[in-house]
């Protein structure tokens, strides 16, 4: 009895470590790059209120009860204007509490932006670069219209 809970014992330890290897690869590897960007830029559009995000550059995330996640090259396009980029960052680097992103709540912690190009048009015709009009299923008809004031309320730079 006592060895057949000695191998079960032993075997969860061996499953738990492993787990914990192949968390850390996802991660931290080079290889997994192109998804944690993709990931990670879709995360920040649904945290920026439906603002589309493209990281055209790498994403480092540091593991530890607060992921610390850093971007690079990231790109706000203009939806209103989608010849025009709204804001081309360097840097942006962001904390994100662990136990909230397993539960699904995203809640970015000290964001930053390092090197922000911002552009802030208006056309002829009165259309600015930072307004868009988003429409959800769940407006039945109805169109809302958001600016940049509204996408960055809450986070300090």
């Amino acid at each position: 009895m006592r060895l057949w809970l000695k191998r079960v014992l032993i075997s969860a330890l061996c499953f738990l470590i492993g787990s914990i290897f192949l968390v850390w690869l996802l991660l931290s590897s080079s290889i997994f790059a192109p998804a944690r960007g993709h990931l990670t830029a879709h995360m920040l559009t649904n945290a920026l209120g439906g603002q589309i995000v493209e990281i055209q550059g790498g994403v480092a995330i540091d593991i530890g009860p607060v992921l610390h996640v850093r971007a690079e090259d990231v790109v706000l396009p203009s939806q209103a204007m989608p010849q025009e980029t709204l804001a081309s960052i360097g840097q942006v680097d962001f904390d994100v509490d662990f136990s909230d992103l397993l539960k699904g709540h995203l809640d970015l912690l000290d964001l930053s932006a390092d090197r922000a190009d911002i552009s802030l048009i208006v056309a002829d015709d009165g259309t600015s670069s930072w307004h868009r009009t988003m429409q959800r299923p769940s407006d039945q008809g109805k169109t809302k219209t958001t600016d940049i004031a509204s996408i960055l309320t809450g986070h300090r730079f």
